[in-house]
């Protein structure tokens, strides 16, 4: 399921397979895992499809081994943890330089490839500088930061698109949700089918979304403060999901705000928000969470610091009127 911009991604890839012109080192860079565990899919498809023609034919004896991940020349890590270890990378090494069991290439997808450590990396950097024949790397980050300038000089980059509202709508509708709720998970997934597939699957999920509103629109004394700040202490393992969606509401009052209306989704709570903060107080607001933010990476007392966001947030609203 890719949008048109993914498809002409694909496609430009599939050319330079044509032409024997791929690199043997790819990073695909998303913040979607669907997004990078499709594309790592096509690209092996393509290497491997006996029948090429715009993309991989989907139909080979190749491809639908791939596609059910048990092409014995396609091999994906880490296996087991969430990150590939110092030790898989150089059984990994190893096993660049044994011949492939059923075609003339061997395909490594790298998964979490972002948060591989160093020394791992490092490990890692020699092979892709100088790969066997017909060995290839795909490298699927989320996040570059931790990506040593090496390797990164060493892949070819390619951005994968975002996925459009329709096609995260065309995707939703498979499950038993209601269209105000296919509309909330549009919003605040931001183009990552991964996010939207989350919250599709967990009802708590969006009942966290009805109550990121609520505080923003009934939140007015301090004495309410103990009422949301417990609420919010029991959700520290899906808290990220509480800062985005914060977000995207603060990013859409905005828009009310200034008359950049894009859509009808909770327009009328919008209004009423945007009636309720001022731009100074929506500012101020925008760079507290900011802080919010690094104090929870940074693994800070998390009742405190809901504690204080909060206080901050009613007097900024009080305040900037």
């Amino acid at each position: 399921m890719e949008t048109d911009i993914q498809y002409l991604q694909l496609k430009n890839l599939c050319q330079l397979v044509k032409q024997n012109r791929l690199t043997h080192s790819i990073m695909l860079i998303s913040k979607d895992d669907f997004a990078l565990k499709y594309f790592s899919t096509q690209i092996a498809k393509m290497l491997m499809c006996k029948n090429l023609i715009d993309l991989a034919c989907d139909k080979c004896v190749q491809c639908k081994k791939i596609e059910h991940h048990n092409h014995a020349d396609v091999l994906t890590f880490p296996v087991e943890k969430t990150v590939i270890a110092t030790e898989e990378m150089l059984q990994i090494i190893d096993s660049v330089f044994t011949m492939p069991f059923e075609s003339d290439k061997k395909i490594y997808i790298l998964n979490n490839a972002g948060s591989i450590n160093a020394i791992a990396q490092n490990k890692l950097l020699k092979t892709l500088e100088e790969p066997p024949k017909g060995v290839y790397f795909i490298l699927n980050v989320k996040n570059q930061a931790n990506i040593l300038p090496t390797i990164k000089s060493r892949c070819t980059k390619i951005y994968i698109e975002n996925y459009s509202n329709n096609k995260i709508i065309e995707y939703l509708n498979q499950f038993n949700l209601l269209q105000e709720q296919i509309a909330d998970i549009v919003d605040v997934c931001d183009g990552s089918m991964e996010l939207a597939h989350n919250y599709a699957q967990n009802s708590s999920l969006l009942e966290l979304i009805d109550f990121v509103y609520d505080l923003w629109l009934n939140l007015k004394h301090s004495s309410q403060i103990v009422q949301y700040s417990s609420r919010i202490y029991k959700l520290k393992n899906v808290f990220e999901n509480f800062l985005n969606i914060f977000n995207i509401i603060l990013k859409k009052v905005l828009e009310c705000k200034f008359n950049i209306i894009l859509h009808e989704n909770r327009l009328v709570q919008l209004q009423q928000i945007a009636q309720d903060f001022s731009v100074e107080a929506l500012s101020k607001i925008a760079k507290n969470l900011v802080e919010l933010n690094e104090k929870f990476q940074r693994n800070c007392n998390f009742n405190i610091i809901i504690d204080v966001f909060l206080i901050s947030f009613l007097e900024v609203k009080n305040k900037c009127q």
